[in-house]
């Protein structure tokens, strides 16, 4: 929004700003949790599986072997509710695979940033295969400048003429 306003360099800063906390909510806090996970749960909560209220927790009694009590939580609030190290190792897998997604993006921030260092403007990667390849001949050509007004070109608008119909 601070760019549409013409603010360049708040808008940098608030760009900056957004990395920052990036990288410590998405790169350092959530990587602490994830350890949390693997070193510290099976410290809280012994291995088993627990059924009933809070008022009213029974357990722990062996894990099923089977995959039935997985969904029982979902189905049964007071159902069987199970933790054991395969559960663990699933559910820190997932959250793992949600980090090399996060990596990913982060790249592309990286990137916007560094165009912003070498001078550039912050732009949207994650838009630029959107364009059809009609659009990027005419513009290289010069084609889409000519017939349109002063405020399409300010808003981008192109206008594109259909093909030539062939004749039989």
């Amino acid at each position: 929004m601070l760019k549409y306003l013409q603010f360049h360099a708040a808008c940098d800063y608030a760009f900056g700003a957004f990395m920052i906390v990036w990288i410590i909510a998405r790169h350092v806090l959530y990587l602490r949790a994830v350890y949390s996970i693997y070193a510290h749960i099976p410290q809280e909560i012994t291995y088993g599986c627990y059924w009933g209220s809070n008022k009213d927790l029974q357990g722990p009694i062996e894990v099923p072997h089977d995959f039935n009590h997985l969904l029982q939580p979902f189905l049964n609030p007071q159902g069987l509710v199970c933790w054991d190290n395969r559960i663990k190792w699933t559910f820190i897998t997932a959250l793992l695979a949600l980090q090399v997604i996060l990596l990913i993006w982060f790249g592309m921030i990286m990137r916007v940033a560094l165009k912003v260092i070498r001078g550039g403007e912050a732009e949207d990667s994650r838009s630029d295969d959107e364009g059809s390849d009609n659009d990027e001949e005419q513009e290289e050509s010069g084609e889409a400048e000519e017939g349109r007004s002063s405020s399409q070109k300010a808003r981008g608008v192109i206008e594109v003429s259909p093909p030539p119909l062939e004749e039989e």
